[in-house]
């Protein structure tokens, strides 16, 4: 794999070498550098005894892409992307002693290759016969969005599927269908099999309602064959794994914007059966994979619906000034309110562009709810939420709030104050109050989660060059309070939460 890696990332270093050589291809090259330094203290929500939470390091990010228009009609895309904490991999050669790695061989970070891999690889073309209409078919590994990109918007790695898009009527529409895996991690075995896909569809159509307003409503769909590879917490009959299941969404986006307002909504509706076939045991819910109740071939068995399961979102945006806006915005999933019947109301967001949280709102400055890095806030002494996972957290993935050992899915709601400076064309402030509750809470300690407190400031002293730096604090709430082996809750028997908070800066150059 490295070896292979290494030749296409030659190959595009030539091609970049040979561009000016080609008299009629259009061959632009980009690329970007992006050097982090991150620091997060009491993520554990304790600050008498640390466990591990508290995190510091340096990363590096580096990209190198081709973008080719070939001829008319036909364009291709190349992108290579390579991260790496400092420090694991040594100068002289791959090998890292602190993470594994062998002389001459790949450094990983618990079992994850460092080597580079393909951000985007497509080829993007007229469809012949329809070249006036603008009908255009895109193949490979590429980016896709609908929406907001609460549901479905991976710019952050790529994935590999097909689009066909083009204008229809009054607007325009985009048909994707691509694949998320394609193997099992539990049984490597099946590796190309018929019953092993995680797949997804979607159908879009976008079109204006106003001057500068645009409404876009999607259809969504999924067949998930591979549910193995996320948990055993539900089972089978005869106590395998649940092989499938179908969840479904159909959801609207508006955008609109007039004189100094900016409007965003989005609203959401999950049905389907998230697993078919399930073993219930009548009383206890589904079994645990270490549970003491066995599936047999006489248990319950059942689907499991999401049908019930919304989001919605809406955010409105103030220019007070050319240099200073306002905002408010808020959003909301709904949780499981019940994790021991055959019905999972908690949203889920399996590809959501906000990697983690539905409930997240974009920012480039919000750090604790829904952030790929934090994961989780609380640990061994309080609750513990853990944002590591799809949605909300689904009941039946890896990751799940620590409530005594049963997964719980409380769902969120999420309010977010913001402001946005300009000082000058080199220099941006933006600052955020998020308070958050969950939408259903599993005992007395309430719903109140927290406040996040977010700044940034953006400094841009050349064209190409700029340098952020970020601040994070977290104001833990009562819903963090709760004793994590407790079996009841009664307020004032523990220790309250501690706050948390982080510090970021990174230095970003692209070409």
């Amino acid at each position: 794999m490295k070896r292979n890696l290494s030749m296409l990332l030659a190959g595009l270093l030539v091609l970049v070498m040979a561009a000016p050589l080609y008299a009629a291809p259009d061959i632009k090259v980009n690329g970007q550098i992006r050097n982090r330094f991150r620091y997060w203290v009491d993520l554990d929500l304790n600050s008498d005894t640390k466990t591990g939470q508290d995190r510091r390091y340096f990363d590096n990010r580096t990209r190198l892409g081709v973008d080719a228009k070939l001829s008319d009609g036909v364009r291709a895309v190349i992108q290579l992307e390579k991260y790496f904490d400092w420090g694991n991999v040594g100068p002289n050669s791959a090998r890292s002693d602190s993470f594994g790695g062998t002389p001459g061989g790949t450094a990983t970070i618990g079992g994850t290759t460092q080597e580079p891999y393909i951000r985007q690889a497509f080829v993007d073309f007229a469809v012949p016969g329809l070249q006036e209409e603008g009908t255009r078919f895109q193949i490979g590994r590429s980016f896709f969005r609908v929406g907001h990109g609460f549901l479905w918007g991976n710019s952050l790695t790529g994935e590999d599927g097909a689009t066909l898009y083009g204008p229809l009527g009054p607007g325009d529409f985009k048909i994707r269908f691509a694949i998320q895996q394609n193997q099992s991690t539990v049984q490597p075995s099946r590796a190309r099999l018929g019953d092993n896909e995680l797949i997804h569809w979607a159908a879009d159509y976008k079109f204006d309602v106003a001057e500068k307003q645009n409404v876009e409503i999607y259809f969504v769909g999924a067949i998930d064959k591979a549910v193995d590879n996320y948990s055993s917490m539900v089972r089978a009959p005869l106590g395998g794994p649940v092989r499938h299941g179908e969840d479904y969404w159909v959801g609207a986006a508006y955008t609109g914007v007039a004189g100094p307002l900016s409007l965003k909504a989005e609203a959401i509706g999950q049905f389907g059966n998230t697993r078919k076939d399930a073993c219930f045991n009548v009383g206890s819910g589904p079994v645990d994979a270490n549970s003491s109740v066995a599936c047999t071939a006489t248990s319950t068995t059942t689907d499991i619906s999401r049908t019930g399961a919304l989001f919605a979102y809406g955010e409105a945006t103030y220019k007070i000034i050319p240099a200073w806006n306002v905002g408010l915005a808020f959003t909301f999933a709904t949780g499981d309110d019940d994790p021991t019947d055959d019905e999972y109301n908690n949203f889920v967001a399996p590809l959501s562009e906000y990697t983690t949280s539905p409930t997240r709102v974009w920012t480039d400055s919000q750090f604790f709810f829904g952030n790929r890095t934090s994961r989780s806030l609380g640990s061994g002494t309080n609750r513990t939420f853990n944002f590591w996972g799809r949605g909300t957290e689904d009941i039946d993935s890896a990751a799940s709030i620590g409530d005594n050992g049963t997964a719980y899915s409380p769902g969120l709601f999420e309010v977010q104050f913001k402001t946005k400076y300009t000082f000058n064309k080199e220099v941006t402030g933006l600052f955020n109050i998020i308070p958050t509750w969950a939408a259903n809470a599993p005992d007395s300690s309430g719903r109140y989660m927290g406040t996040e407190l977010d700044g940034k400031i953006a400094y841009k002293p050349y064209k190409n060059l700029v340098i952020n730096g970020y601040f994070g604090y977290f104001i833990a709430g009562g819903f963090f309070d709760v004793p994590a082996a407790a079996t009841t809750f009664t307020p004032g028997t523990t220790k309250d939460a501690d706050d948390a908070w982080m510090f970021r800066s990174e230095l970003i150059v692209t070409f």
